[in-house]
This record gives structure tokens, sequence and C-alpha cells, in this order.
């Protein structure tokens, strides 16, 4: 049978932790914590709204925009360079390294764009030096050998 939980007075302590209903320990300074936290969290808001805090970090103050997907980075997250973000950087084909990847070679694993590749069936993409080089790829790895019935369907 369950009976209905009443809160017990406690006489206030001198000790550093105060006693709640159910009788667990409760220290005083978490109530102090989480105000803290809850004041950090308001003024990482306010930043968020004035001024520009990187998209990548979330910490920092974004001083760049990246010249592809547009995100507002800090310097740590910005080539430079590239003038992009290091998303976006990641993100670059690996065989022309202009253009954002579309997918990942099946043979080498890089990133490649839609230029730097053939599609040997939908989802199925190498780059350009890869099927350039397919039938040496294939005799080094059997394990591939079927890729040759789509390069077969493409001629």
């Amino acid at each position: 049978m369950l009976t209905k939980r009443t809160a017990v007075p406690v006489a206030p302590s001198t000790s550093s932790t105060q006693r709640v209903s159910s009788g667990h320990p409760i220290i005083p300074c978490v109530t102090r914590i989480k105000t803290q936290y809850s004041r950090h969290e308001d003024r990482l808001e306010t930043l968020r709204t004035q001024d520009k805090v990187c998209e990548v970090c979330g910490k920092r103050l974004a001083i760049h925009k990246c010249g592809i997907c547009g995100r507002n980075v800090c310097e740590k997250h910005f080539d430079k360079r590239k003038g992009i973000c290091s998303v976006c950087s990641d993100l670059m084909c690996q065989v022309c390294g202009k253009r954002l990847s579309v997918d990942a070679c099946i043979v080498c694993g890089r990133l490649i764009c839609r230029s730097c590749s053939v599609e040997l069936q939908p989802g199925i993409r190498v780059c350009t030096p890869c099927y350039e080089n397919l039938p040496e790829v294939l005799s080094e790895r059997p394990e591939l050998s079927y890729l040759l019935r789509y390069i077969r369907k493409r001629h």
C-alpha cells in the first residue's frame, strides 16, 4: 500500500549541508553553481546575438566569414590562404582542392567532387586518377573485381 509522503520539518542547522524532505543532503554551493552557470549561459546568448560567436567552436569571437558556406568563424577555424572555414576545408575535393566533395572514391577513399570523378552507377564513384588506372588497380586488388561489370556497362 502506498502512502503519501509529506515534508518533514527540519530545524535549521549550522553545518554546511541542508536536508530536504526526502532526507538527501544538498550542498549550498550547488545552488550557487547553477546560478553562475545560468548567468554564464545568459551572457553567452547575449554574445551570440550582439557579437558574432564562432559557429564551429561556439566560444571565440567570430572575425571571419567563410567564402563558401558563409559561417562566421574565429581565427582558429579559418584558413586565410583559402578564405574558407575549417569545416569546408575538411570537405574539399582531395583531387582538385577547388570544390566541395560529393562522395569518396570507392577505390582509394579520397574525397571527390563531381568534376574529378566518374560515376559508375548511382552511388558508386571513382576518382579520375583511379579510373584511368583501374585495370592495374584491379589486378593488385582482386576484392574490387566487381567494379568490372560497371565499367563494361559504361562502354
